[in-house]
């Protein structure tokens, strides 16, 4: 910094010994805003040679020179404290060589121009002084290797680059430094295939593209203790045919079938990892249809009901983990309508309530264990009238 203060000191001096030389002022008329050298061309100024701005205490903002009119050579910005804010090369008023920006004395961002366009490598720092980012330009554009890191100094990110666009090579780490996911990508499609790993560094899921960009052929995916968790088939992007999940201790979780078109078809089934069903019913693309069945991991109904179109559609009956029904009625739409009745965990009768459009609409009522009326109400819409 005292390197700096005394070519600003011997700049003036050289100014006002040998060139023109003009002035503005802060609003106090005593500080000096900026000072800058100025040639006579045609009758009118034309700045060239040393330009100084100020901060309202004095201090010296910003240090460069005019040539011919155009910004040339080194320019230096300064915070009100002198602290060296950032450094930017010029060359006929363009941006042209290294720049470098600063927080603190620490290197935040450094850089290259060339013909004020972005050309060679532009780096990004963390506070601590740690590579943040590196990415290689060329005419403005990203161009070759892009790398992002991690604070702790792990590669986060590997691409390749062509005009703005990835192009090749594209990998990312887990923070550990294990490799997270590696594909071939141009523009904003993959190519080739797709991997993705977990933080152990075992393969968490694989699958191939087509020349189409489109996921093809086999699709798996695996638990972190390497155990199969998917295994599928792509056709164009979509499932189709069998499709199977697996617990991480190897039993099976589900158990469906696609369509050509993507769509879930036919009976499908889930499981707990105990090997106890979970639930069974049946598709029509993608849509509920028919009977539905929950089970809990005990062998025992949780839910009875059925589908049409998508839509819970007449009786249905849920149960305690006992066997024990908890509360059963029917269902209009997909809401819940008419009676529904509700049950303690042995089977007695503790309320009653009407419903229209899944809302309460008419009378709720509570029940003593003998069976005899505790408390009523009535509601209209979901709000109680009386």
């Amino acid at each position: 910094m005292r390197e700096t203060i005394t070519i600003l000191i011997f700049s003036l001096f050289v100014i006002n010994l040998f060139g023109q030389a003009d002035s503005t002022y802060w609003d106090n008329g005593t500080t000096l805003k900026s000072i800058y050298h100025y040639k006579m061309v045609d009758g009118k100024n034309v700045k060239d040679g040393q330009f100084f701005k100020f901060h309202i205490n004095g201090k010296e903002r910003q240090v460069g020179q005019y040539l011919d009119g155009e910004k040339y050579g080194t320019w230096l910005n300064f915070s009100p404290t002198r602290k060296l804010l950032s450094t930017y090369n010029y060359r006929n008023g363009e941006l042209n060589g290294s720049y470098t920006i600063y927080n603190n004395k620490n290197v935040i961002e450094k850089g290259y121009y060339k013909n004020g366009l972005l050309d060679g490598y532009y780096e990004v720092y963390y506070e601590g002084g740690k590579l943040k980012e590196r990415i290689s330009y060329k005419g403005g554009k990203q161009e070759g290797t892009a790398n992002l890191f991690y604070p702790n100094g792990n590669l986060q990110m590997l691409v390749q680059m062509r005009g703005d666009s990835i192009f090749g090579s594209y990998k990312f780490y887990h923070e550990n430094g294990k490799l997270k996911e590696e594909t071939i990508r141009y523009g904003t499609k993959n190519v080739d295939y797709y991997k993705r790993y977990h933080k152990n560094g075992k393969l968490q899921q694989h699958y191939l593209y087509n020349k189409n960009h489109e996921i093809e052929g086999v699709y798996l995916t695996y638990h972190e203790n390497g155990k199969p968790e998917i295994v599928a088939t792509y056709e164009a992007n979509n499932p189709v045919g069998k499709w199977t999940e697996f617990h991480s201790n190897e039993v099976l979780e589900v158990d469906g079938q696609y369509n050509e078109n993507g769509k879930k078809i036919g009976v499908w089934k889930t499981y707990y990892n105990n090997e106890a069903l979970n639930s069974k019913g049946e598709y029509v693309e993608d849509i509920f249809e028919g009977e539905w069945i929950i089970y809990y991991n005990n062998g025992q109904k949780k839910q009875v009901g059925a589908y049409k179109n998508g839509q819970a559609q007449g009786e249905f009956t849920f149960f305690y983990p006992n066997g024990i029904v908890a509360k059963k009625g029917n269902y209009t739409n997909d809401k819940e309508d008419g009676l529904w009745k509700y049950f303690q965990t042995d089977g007695t009768l503790y309320m009653t309530g009407e419903m229209k459009e899944g809302l309460y609409h008419g009378f709720i009522k509570f029940y003593n264990p003998d069976g005899s009326v505790k408390r009523e109400g009535k509601f209209e819409n979901g709000e109680k009238i009386n």
